[in-house]
């Protein structure tokens, strides 16, 4: 059976505040069909992919767009997507077929999160590592809705099974906001939230930078590894390859492998973001 064949025979939806929730389901399982139908073959070009201009991939009370979708220099197929999950609502997502993680950045609100025997309540900023088998559950216990972004990738590999090795340090993480580690720099202040290895990636990186007013955080650079951006509040001005784009809150700026890039605040007060770096298993 198909990842998303799995999918959909083992989504749990329940709901919390009454029969008429059992009919707002799929929250995540249409738009995965929806992703999973597209051209996964087209490759990623580096650029800025803005979440308030992109189309809702399903009508509903809850705006699901998918930001990017295909292939990059490391992964066989990446996917992110912005989603709102209602008052009142919850969703199972689980990782039956074991060839992809999945990642999961709380953008507003607060749901409770659970992964096997671990569960905690996630506000804005949180973020959850799924690792492939394993499931996590998502409820929205609070009067208000929540957004989040759903990341999943398969490394660029010809058999993405082979590539899971399973090490002993790989493992399914929940991180709230307040429990990263915070470091004052001379531009702002650095928040790390996971630097690990998956059963994909020898090492997984993912830290907020804040950025105070008018300072750049590095001047244009290269490196060898590909490189997501996520602006969480503020105003940036990116430079991909010489081009400048200005960048609100909210969008995505993908970075290829070599790409010449650099990042400066031209916002009044500080300007943050989050930064995804990966390096995958030979």
């Amino acid at each position: 059976m198909s990842w998303i064949g799995n999918l959909k025979s083992d989504v749990n939806l329940t709901c919390l505040k009454g029969d008429h929730l059992k009919h707002t389901i799929a929250l995540l399982v249409m738009a995965l069909n929806l992703a999973w139908g597209s051209a996964q073959s087209e490759i990623i070009e580096s650029g800025v992919y803005d979440s308030e201009s992109c189309e809702p991939e399903m009508r509903s009370s809850r705006k699901t767009c998918r930001l990017i979708e295909g292939t990059s220099d490391a992964f066989e197929y990446l996917y992110v997507a912005y989603t709102n999950v209602g008052a009142g609502e919850s969703f199972v997502l689980p990782q039956s077929n074991e060839d992809l993680e999945v990642l999961l950045i709380m953008e507003s609100g607060t749901v409770d999160q659970s992964i096997a025997d671990s569960k905690k309540h996630m506000g804005s900023g949180s973020v959850s590592l799924l690792m492939p088998g394993d499931k996590i559950e998502v409820d929205n216990n609070s009067p208000e809705p929540a957004a989040l972004y759903v990341i999943m990738w398969r490394v660029n590999m010809g058999d993405a099974r082979k590539s899971i090795s399973s090490p002993e340090s790989s493992r399914s993480l929940l991180i709230a906001w307040n429990e990263a580690s915070v470091v004052q720099i001379d531009k702002g202040e650095r928040r790390y939230l996971i630097d690990t290895p998956t059963t994909m990636m020898s090492r997984f990186r993912m830290h907020v930078t804040t950025l105070n007013e008018g300072m750049i955080s590095h001047a244009p650079h290269t490196h060898g590894e590909e490189e997501i951006l996520l602006t969480r509040r503020g105003e940036v001005e990116e430079s991909i390859a010489g081009e400048l784009y200005h960048v609100g809150a909210g969008s995505l700026i993908f970075l290829r492998s070599k790409i010449p890039h650099g990042i400066r605040n031209i916002g009044q007060g500080q300007a943050e973001y989050f930064a995804l770096k990966w390096v995958p298993r030979n």
